[in-house]
């Protein structure tokens, strides 16, 4: 049910981008924010004993989900190199989203423009 949840309100939020790119992770970033902010104001009490199975649940979503856009985005490349993208990223914005809700100094936009302008460089 859980996993469910995940695609339904994190990855279709994003299924009309087409590529994997500064936009897409914006969107999939706070879509994480929006999702866990959700979920913990619904199940205060649970929420910190469901944490592990909830970062597993987006993290395999997550990796499916970029794996699958990588697989179209780079047809040519080696498939482990793909399969690496793909988890990099999906723990990459997933732990990036549990450090912004844990510490909270900036609003989410502004983390994550402070992490893509460090990326870049």
């Amino acid at each position: 049910m859980l996993s469910e949840s995940v695609m339904r309100e994190v990855i279709q939020e994003v299924s009309t981008h087409e590529v994997i790119n500064e936009e897409t992770i914006k969107a999939i970033f706070l879509s994480i924010i929006k999702f866990q902010t959700s979920i913990s104001n619904q199940c205060q009490r649970s929420y910190e004993a469901f944490t592990p199975q909830i970062e597993t649940i987006f993290k395999q979503e997550l990796q499916a989900f970029f794996l699958e856009w990588a697989q179209n985005q780079w047809p040519n490349r080696n498939q482990n190199e793909v399969e690496a993208v793909a988890v990099m990223l999906s723990w990459a914005l997933y732990g990036a989203a549990m450090h912004w809700m844990q510490n909270q100094t900036t609003q989410p936009e502004d983390y994550l423009k402070q992490l893509m302008h460090f990326i870049k460089k």
